[in-house]
């Protein structure tokens, strides 16, 4: 590769393996939704990302659920070819497991077209516990409609005390004004707070405090990043966010908030079911209210 595509790409994927690492290791998180993962490896890379020094999870723990676990989202044929890979490499799922690694779910789905949050819930993802969300290198090859739609459905999955990282490009990178990509911001970390979340940071390349030593020059010829009032510089920024709120202490905590959740779903139903059964006793089966015939038989019976 070339040097600054190659700087690019190292000090992009160690800010973000210092993401991941922080939510696990010192917020405790304990699930990881990489949306557009493609070949990441972070799973793999025990030994860089200290997997080794979790604690095993306990039998309560697998009773819950409540172990690391990694869901990996990108389109059908790349998710195929990386399983393909991994398993001719010898690192397939067993192997995995045999080295202690995190569990990890690819799934195939094209998260602009298809319904992935019901997916990755059948996959076992759990919307009450708390989130590390990664869209690394992902949300500016999009346009700002499909962008929208995408942080809208993390931030509604998203549970107290979830985190999430992203990288973008400012608004003179992006097409409308002349840039190859199709979504950029001047204010990216302004996006999440539009969606909720808490404590948005932007961090933009060439920045001296994630350079992580590495030569960011042509990037930032001054040694310093341009003032961000100057318009129409192309710039890369790598965002995080934290979802406000406390997470339930314990398992009893969750089931409350589950059944206050699932009541306020389902209380209008039970509203329109009350009203018809009041009718039923005080004027017979002269209901006004139209209710399907499946449920006149029951009643009748």
């Amino acid at each position: 590769l070339p040097a600054p595509k190659l700087v690019r790409f190292a000090v992009r994927t160690k800010f973000f393996d210092n993401f991941i690492r922080d939510c696990v290791h010192r917020h405790g998180i304990k699930q990881v939704v990489m949306i557009g993962a493609g070949f990441d490896a972070r799973v793999l890379r025990g030994k860089d990302m200290r997997w080794d020094t979790l604690l095993p999870p306990t039998a309560r723990d697998l009773m819950e659920s409540n172990t690391l676990t990694f869901y990996e989202l990108d389109l059908p044929e790349l998710m195929d070819r990386k399983r393909d890979l991994l398993e001719r490499s010898g690192m397939g799922p067993r192997a995995a497991k045999a080295l202690g690694l995190p569990r990890v779910h690819r799934i195939g789905v094209d998260v602009m077209t298809e319904d992935w949050v019901s997916l990755i819930k059948r996959y076992g993802f759990l919307p009450d516990r708390p989130t590390a969300w990664l869209l690394e290198g992902f949300l500016y090859y999009f346009d700002q409609p499909d962008v929208m739609r995408t942080l809208a459905a993390v931030s509604q999955l998203s549970a107290p005390r979830s985190r999430i990282g992203m990288s973008a490009v400012s608004a003179a990178a992006a097409a409308p004004k002349g840039g190859k990509w199709k979504w950029g911001s001047d204010f990216p970390e302004a996006v999440l707070e539009e969606f909720g979340w808490d404590e948005s940071l932007a961090y933009e390349l060439g920045c001296p405090s994630i350079a992580e030593g590495w030569d960011t020059s042509f990037v930032c010829p001054r040694g310093a990043p341009e003032p961000r009032d100057l318009p129409d510089v192309k710039r890369t920024w790598y965002v995080t966010g934290s979802w406000p709120g406390e997470p339930p202490a314990n398992e009893r905590e969750r089931l409350q908030q589950w059944m206050l959740k699932t009541w306020r779903q389902v209380k209008p139903w039970v509203e329109i079911a009350g009203r018809h059964a009041l009718q039923f006793a005080t004027t017979g089966f002269q209901v006004r209210l139209p209710i399907p015939s499946w449920l006149a038989d029951v009643i009748r019976k």
